[in-house]
Order: C-alpha cells, then structure tokens, then sequence
C-alpha cells in the first residue's frame, strides 16, 4: 500500500485536474509541482501571512518529528525550503494568532504526549522566539482560538481526547497562558472550532467526539460561553448519522443568517449538517448526508467555485484525494468531487495562495511528507456583493458588506463580498458592489 502510494504521487505530475460540479460552475484545479517537502508524519496546517509580505505561508505539524514547518509563501503558490522548529513531543494540531500582543501572527502546538500547547514567539521575518509550553488536560488532539473573556488576549481550547475534557487556557498577552479549566464533555474529543452561534456577542465551541453518545459511534458537544472564560456543557447531540466525527466546522450552510455545523464523519465517510436556530439549537442532521472520499481525515470550508455559497473540502486518507463538495445554499451539496494529492493526507486548508481572488487548497501527505497545493482556476460565478447568488447586489447585501467591513457581521455571512478572500471586506471591495447594484453583475 505504501509503495502503491508513493507511485501514485509520482504519477502526479503538473496537471490540470478537471471535474463537472453542481449549477453553472466547473471545478478546476492544478496541481504545483514539486511539492514542498516537510517533516516526518505530517498531520496538520494552518495558514496566515507570517512575515507581512501580503503572501500566505503555511504552518505544518510533524507529529513523529516532534517540530513545526514553516513554508515561506512567494504568493504563486510555491515556498521557499521549509523551515522546521521544534516543539512538543508527539504535535498533532496548528493555530496561528497573536498571542502576545505585538501584531505579529505566533505559531501554537497541541502536544499529545507533553499534555501542553506550545507557542513559538513570532519574531519577524520569519524568525522565532524560544518556545513557551503550557499545561493542558491528558492527549490534547484538537485546538482552538479565541477571546474567550473579552480582555483583548487570545486564549486557546483544547480537545483532551484522554480525558474527554476541554482546557480553557486563558492568555495572559505574554505568549503564555493561566492553569487549564477542564470541562467535561463526550467521550474522545478529537477536533474543536471556536464560532459565536447565538449572535450574543460570546465565542462559543463545538467539539467532535469520536466515541461519545450512548453508542459510542460519536456525538457532538456544545459549550455555550458566557463571556467571561467560562463555558456551559449543553447537552451532547449525537445522531446515526454522526458516526466518527473528525472535524466540525461552523458556518452559515443555508444563508438564513444562523450558523451552522457541518460533522465530517471519519467512519461513515460523509459530511452531515445541522441547521442552527441561532439559539444554540439545532436541528437533526439532514438526510441524506452528503458522502466524500473515504476516510476523511479534516475538513475545510470556502467558496471554491465564487456562487457566493459555502463549499466544504476534506481530505481522504485512504484514497489519497481531497474531496470538495459544492454548496447549494440551502444547507446541501452537491456529489463529491475528488482531486488527487500527496498520499494519505491529512490536515487541509482553503485560502487564495496566489492572490487571484479564488480559494486554493493545500493538504498535507503523511506517507509522502509534503504539502499538496491545488491552485484553484475554475471560473468563478459570483459577482462582487452578490451574497445569496442570484445574480443581483440588493441594498441589503450593501449592508451585510458594511457591517462585515465594520467587524460587525462574520465574513461568511457574505463571501462573495470578500472578493479577494484573505477575510475582510474593504472599502474598494464595497465600491465594486455598489458598482455591481447600479449596473448588474456580469454575466
């Protein structure tokens, strides 16, 4: 299997991988060849314009070579030669935020076997500081980020999959954090993501646990923040159709302005998708879910064909692809389409890596201990401010750009203003819209 792995990534080459896809758009992506080497057993990555040279770079963990490596972005979609630095023992998730207060974006750890998170200071021009490890609860698997007391300071979230805890870690604005607050939740908490989903201006968490409900097949937690550090477990919500969830991902699937979850489901290899009520809330997962690739491993979220509605990518360990399935705007997809990279890949991102205003994709393989980059060049639908996508700017979608512009509003609310998706909508991004509702989109 291995070696059929390695052969298959050969094959690659530099090629332009097409498929049919759902409405008007057809997907199209090319392969960068060669691809970036990094270190043993890559798991994850994380993406983020390190040294402010308006190009993204990528952060990816090596979980058997206990390090971090940094690739440099040239803003085409290649890296310069990896940069690796250390960490903590057994590393299996990334995050990048400022966690010390010098705008400059740091590097952060979960460590499993160290049981702590680690920061690498960021020190400029690619450049790192000594690493700061503070404690968590048993394994740590997943991680996230947020203001979770409303000081300004970046604190962090924990999936103690040993413990079948969360850590709350409070940042202290110095790269470190306080002593970590458990909060029991399911059993096996394998994956977190920090998003507000009652609009009451708090950062709430959803947790995956992979074996958690009566059955033990997976459940999902939820932890209401109260704004001031502490979190409320609600009760966990599990389902048939949540069968090994791997990552949770939230977002607004079906443009009613209330965030929902989407559950990639490593053993049912499927997306399934709850439909928030903006309380906190949720429907039980639509049926019929949608199946990706088998064995998905992580899951990312991005508008890859520009119809202003959210798209979801995973990547297939067993198959060696990443999986996009294409958003219709009401809370399902369309079938998978699969596109090949480095073999068993694990952690995948969505982000614009050559800054033609698309969202790319990068995977990273563990078998071949390099980042996959597919440069996206699908021909976009959408028109800049067109929200719901149905060809047309409204006042109102005038409006939801604003109050993104004025941090007001979550990007996601309207993707198709942000047009050069690097999360922000600018004055120039709003002007293209009022242009588009005086004159009409192009068609």
């Amino acid at each position: 299997m291995y070696l059929k792995r390695l052969m298959a990534a050969a094959l690659l080459g530099s090629t332009v991988i097409m498929a049919a896809a759902w409405a008007q758009s057809t997907l199209m992506f090319t392969a960068v060849m060669p691809e970036p080497v990094v270190d043993t057993t890559p798991l994850a990555l994380a993406s983020a314009d390190l040294d402010g040279d308006g190009n993204i770079d990528l952060v990816v963990v090596n979980s058997d070579a206990d390090d971090v490596s940094v690739l440099k972005g040239h803003g085409d979609g290649t890296f310069e030669t990896a940069l690796n630095l250390d960490v903590g023992v057994l590393p299996v998730a990334v995050a990048i935020r400022d966690f010390n207060g010098d705008g400059k974006p740091d590097i952060i750890t979960a460590d499993s076997v160290d049981n702590t998170v680690t920061v690498l200071p960021n020190q400029g021009s690619m450049t790192f500081g000594q690493p700061i490890a503070t404690d968590t609860g048993v394994s740590p698997a997943g991680i996230a980020v947020g203001d979770f007391n409303g000081d300004g300071k970046a604190d962090v979230a924990t999936a103690d999959s040993f413990d079948d805890t969360v850590s709350i870690l409070l940042g202290t604005g110095t790269g470190a954090f306080g002593l970590p607050t458990a909060i029991a939740v399911g059993a096996a908490p394998e994956n977190i993501t920090a998003r507000e989903l009652n609009s009451d201006g708090k950062v709430d968490l959803v947790v995956a646990n992979t074996q958690g409900g009566t059955d033990g097949i997976g459940s999902i937690s939820i932890l209401k923040g109260h704004g001031d550090g502490t979190f409320e477990a609600l009760p966990e919500i599990a389902a048939d159709v949540i069968d090994g969830p791997v990552a949770v991902l939230a977002a607004d699937f079906n443009n009613d302005g209330k965030i929902d979850i989407a559950v990639v489901n490593g053993d049912s290899d499927d997306v399934a998708i709850l439909i928030g009520h903006g309380d906190l809330t949720f429907d039980a997962p639509l049926l019929p879910t949608t199946l990706v690739a088998s064995s998905p491993l992580a899951g990312a979220i991005g508008d890859f064909d520009g119809d202003g509605k959210l798209d979801i990518a995973t990547s297939s360990e067993f198959e060696d692809k990443a999986a996009v399935i294409l958003g219709k705007g009401d809370g399902t997809f369309a079938d998978y389409v699969p596109f090949d990279v480095g073999a068993a890949p694990a952690g995948i991102v969505g982000v614009d890596l050559n800054k033609d205003q698309k969202i790319d994709i990068a995977t990273v393989g563990q078998d071949t201990q390099t980042v996959s980059v597919l440069l996206n060049e699908t021909q976009l639908a959408a028109c800049v401010g067109d929200c719901a996508g149905d060809g047309e700017v409204t006042v109102d979608e005038l409006l939801i750009m604003v109050n993104i512009a004025l941090g007001s509003a979550q990007v996601d609310t309207c993707l198709a203003g942000d047009k050069d998706g690097n999360g922000e909508v600018t004055i120039d991004e709003i002007l293209l819209s009022v242009n588009n509702a005086l004159n009409g989109c192009a068609q």
